[in-house]
């Protein structure tokens, strides 16, 4: 098994003080950031996927950068994106392939929209798939608790064992 974090949209923009989702999204990078420890500890990759859908938020732009309190660095691999699936038009597959990952863990914002599209993407393509409980993020805590129940869902504590178990 070779897997890769994906980090989903946890931009500026979206970590505004009169978010709707602001406690949502603290609350998930603090798993999104034990996650990236575990994943640098055991040399897997960490994708920073990035959205450009909303005109104000392209590259270059503050609203468009990865918040402060994500762990992420420059060396991770970047993949903008236009649309909620992080797998369409983009060369993320490619990337991951590229890599022999053939396992994705997923954290991020919008539960709901972005994260489970790419969820479905990456199962479309072969990919293993899980939502990393807790990292998920959304104004709406019941968007979180849904598709947490419809989609496959790893915890800290088995990711932690299978992270060491598979180096």
């Amino acid at each position: 098994m070779n897997p890769a974090l994906l980090v989903i949209d946890l931009q500026n923009e979206f970590f505004e003080e009169n978010s709707p989702a602001l406690a949502s999204l603290r609350s998930a990078v603090e798993y999104t950031n034990a996650a990236i420890g575990l994943f640098r500890k055991a040399g897997h990759p960490i994708v920073v996927i990035r959205d450009i859908e909303s005109p104000g938020r392209e590259p270059g732009k503050s609203a468009f950068l990865t918040h402060e309190s994500v762990h992420v660095r420059p060396e991770d691999l970047h993949i903008d994106k236009l649309h909620g699936n992080a797998f369409w038009q983009t060369d993320l597959e490619e990337e991951l392939r590229s890599r022999s990952v053939n396992f994705v863990v997923l954290s991020g914002f919008c539960a709901e929209y972005c994260v489970l599209n790419t969820f479905r993407g990456a199962r479309e393509r072969g990919f293993d798939a899980a939502l990393l409980r807790g990292s998920l993020a959304s104004p709406h805590e019941e968007h979180i608790r849904f598709v947490e129940r419809t989609c496959e869902v790893i915890s800290y504590g088995p990711l932690e064992a299978m992270l060491r178990k598979h180096p």
